[in-house]
């Protein structure tokens, strides 16, 4: 009668977090790295308790401090004992501090134990806004979010092929894409010791200067291009080569190439203009031509749509100044990339009405390129065919997917930090916790299995330690693992001792 089972605590995801926190060494790295710390809590224990709940129960860091008292982690480290959220900030100091060189040691152990390769590189940027002033790198800029009122950070990421996080940057929040490829280059190539490579990354990143930075390493690269600036060129290259004689590599994917010779301007004082040979491969998408609609005159009906309500606002007599009623159509046909679609006739002030038609020549060259992008290369056709070179690109889905998981799972919103390092200690905690993700699946893969790694380290949540009393008893007892648990945390273990 006087038994009871009281505080139940979380064990399973902890240990799972904790196999694969080994696995990869990362006390033994703090340790080296920073063996000279003299905080009374140990920046191993509370860098490995804030990743383990990013993974688990992301939650701010003054909830983090109730949170660890749930978990078998209060057990384990007297350092976590006791907390609050000063010793949290003063550990995340430390750990920024010892970011690179954590980044650099992580790396060279996944090399050695996944055999990773350096030879392809994928690179993205993204932002993550503030609700409120945010830290000095906080500035409002292009929002990935959709959230253009709020001031933001933006963070690039660098991935292998096999999709590990190799490295990211916290830039301010205004900076834009091309901005970022020379020092995430050098930073690569200074840290990381990646000297040659074949550089992945999206239409944001290409810049003639950025090219030029690229080809200068002796780097390869594969960009996206915007389809305006090379408009004329592909449907040159649509009437010589029409997409039924586009190579099909699947359903979604036809590709063809041309060559085509451009001229780098060079700066007048330092260097000359330079004639180059580019490689186009243009890649046709026949789903993406009826996906949602998504033809010429679905295309078409957006700028209606638009010139429709500027229409409405001149009857209703909300502008009537001629300068403004322009104004006003441009922003509109701008902001959906249709600007160049239609024509329009505005009489003097104060206007009461206007005209507009759509430009038909125009119209046909939009119907053409419906369902075309194209990447610019520089690599040999001996090196790699165009449709390689397509599905690398494709490939650049990798990030994407981390960055989803990184901002749905990992939750890096809401930042409630003020200072910059704090901002980019932060942003680096969900980073390895979606590398500790990452590295969960990729062993799953080689044992033969496809999961995607939150959802399995859910399912050891169910694992839970609890103490029961009867009178002056007391004991502490777990709940078992089941056998596909234990098997896959031997399995961790020995991959470690193998190495």
């Amino acid at each position: 009668n006087e038994l009871s089972i009281d505080e139940s605590m979380d064990v399973g995801d902890i240990v799972l977090i904790e196999a694969l926190w080994s696995l990869i060494q990362m006390d033994d790295f703090i340790g080296d790295i920073h063996g000279d710390c003299r905080s009374k809590r140990s920046c191993k224990e509370m860098f490995l308790a804030l990743v383990a709940n990013r993974c688990i129960e992301p939650v701010s860091k003054l909830e983090f401090v109730d949170w660890v008292g749930e978990t078998e982690l209060i057990e384990k480290f007297d350092g976590l004992k006791d907390l609050h959220p000063n010793a949290v900030y003063r550990s995340m100091d430390h750990i920024e501090k010892i970011r690179v060189d954590l980044e650099k040691r992580i790396f060279e152990r996944l090399k050695k134990l996944f055999n990773i390769s350096t030879d392809v590189i994928f690179y993205d940027l993204t932002s993550s806004f503030f609700t409120g002033k945010g830290p000095s790198k906080a500035q409002r800029g292009f929002s990935r979010e959709h959230r253009p009122d709020c001031r933001q950070v933006n963070w690039g990421l660098v991935v292998t092929r096999e999709g590990f996080p190799i490295t990211h940057r916290v830039y301010d929040g205004n900076t834009l894409d091309h901005q970022t490829v020379k020092d995430i280059r050098n930073h690569l190539k200074e840290n990381f010791g990646v000297e040659e490579c074949i550089f992945v990354a999206d239409r944001g990143m290409l810049t003639v200067s950025n090219l030029k930075v690229l080809k200068a390493d002796g780097n390869k690269y594969i960009l996206a291009d915007r389809e305006r600036s090379v408009k004329g060129k592909v449907l040159q290259h649509l009437v010589d080569k029409p997409l039924d004689k586009f190579e099909k590599v699947k359903e979604n994917l036809w590709v063809s190439e041309y060559w085509t010779t451009e001229i780098w301007e060079g700066d007048e004082d330092t260097e000359p203009d330079e004639e180059v040979e580019v490689r186009y491969v243009v890649c046709y998408n026949p789903e993406k031509v009826s996906e949602d609609g998504r033809g010429t005159d679905a295309w078409l009906e957006k700028g209606k749509k638009q010139l429709q309500a500027v229409e409405k606002m001149v009857k209703n007599g909300t502008i009537k100044d001629h300068d403004k009623v322009i104004a006003r159509i441009v922003k509109k046909l701008t902001k959906i990339n249709m600007d160049g679609f239609f024509d329009y006739n505005v009489p003097h002030s104060p206007v009461e009405s206007f005209d507009w038609w759509v430009l038909e020549d125009k119209a046909k060259v939009l119907e053409k390129m419906m369902g075309i992008w194209v990447v610019k290369t520089n690599i040999p056709e001996k090196e790699m065919s165009a449709r390689e070179i397509a599905l690398q690109y494709k490939q650049l889905q990798i990030i994407e997917r981390a960055f989803k998981i990184i901002k749905a799972y990992n939750n890096v919103r809401p930042i409630n930090h003020h200072n910059d390092e704090r901002v980019d200690c932060h942003i680096f905690i969900c980073v390895m916790a979606y590398l500790l993700e990452r590295v969960l699946e990729y062993i799953m893969e080689k044992r033969g299995e496809t999961t995607i790694g939150h959802r399995l380290i859910r399912q050891f949540h169910k694992v839970k330690s609890i103490e029961v009393k009867a009178g002056e008893y007391r004991e502490r007892l777990t709940t078992p693992f089941n056998e596909r648990q234990r098997t896959l945390l031997d399995y961790i273990v020995r991959e470690g001792t193998e190495i």
